[in-house]
């Protein structure tokens, strides 16, 4: 192979590298690295505080009996607009209320009039992933500076309520099936009956 022939070779493999990189999704080159929702020791990372955490969690299963698809999406918006973290959209900073009515309005955006967003994890697969006109993902901003994907914080928050939910179906399961409630049951069938002495 002659020089000329061994650069051209060269140039045409490293043209198809960079558009496999950028094609899928690491040539997005940031000055500081993003996390995936785990902190150093590898816990998961949510919105907000551990705490405020649960307590939102506990609120929302209180106020829903059943929850639809539809009521997910609401809890994860509502996680959103309850952070005090700066989120990340296109390089520009905004407040979690602000990224909440981004969100709500991508959601409706017409680029999902063919396949909406039914279910909480379309949501968060398919909206909350970042941007689809540069191509960057939506990011946190920690109180310590770490940036963290946002989609990772969101499938957290969507895993502690299935988990939740799970929880709560077991529990309903386990009081419906209780050997006191059996018995209960049991002695309702065999009741003694009043005879009236004549």
């Amino acid at each position: 192979m002659h020089a000329g022939e061994h650069r051209k070779f060269h140039f045409s493999l490293l043209s198809i590298i960079v558009t496999y990189l950028i094609l899928s999704g690491c040539g997005t080159v940031r000055s500081e690295k993003t996390g995936v929702g785990f902190d150093p020791v590898s816990q998961r990372l949510y919105l907000t505080h551990s705490q405020i955490q649960h307590e939102r969690l506990s609120i929302f299963m209180h106020e829903h009996a059943d929850v639809s698809e539809e009521n997910k999406i609401q809890y994860l918006l509502s996680c959103v607009d309850g952070s005090d973290y700066k989120f990340i959209r296109n390089g520009s900073r905004y407040s979690g209320s602000q990224a909440m009515q981004w969100l709500r309005w991508k959601r409706t955006h017409p680029q999902y009039r063919n396949a909406p967003i039914l279910t909480a994890n379309d949501f968060v697969n398919r909206v909350a992933d970042g941007s689809k006109a540069s191509g960057r993902p939506y990011e946190v901003i920690l109180p310590d500076g770490r940036r963290e994907n946002l989609k990772c914080m969101l499938d957290n928050e969507l895993l502690s309520l299935e988990a939740a939910l799970q929880v709560r179906s077991l529990e309903k399961s386990l009081s419906e099936n209780s050997p006191a409630k059996e018995k209960a049951g049991a002695d309702a069938h065999y009741a003694p009956v009043a005879v009236n002495p004549a």
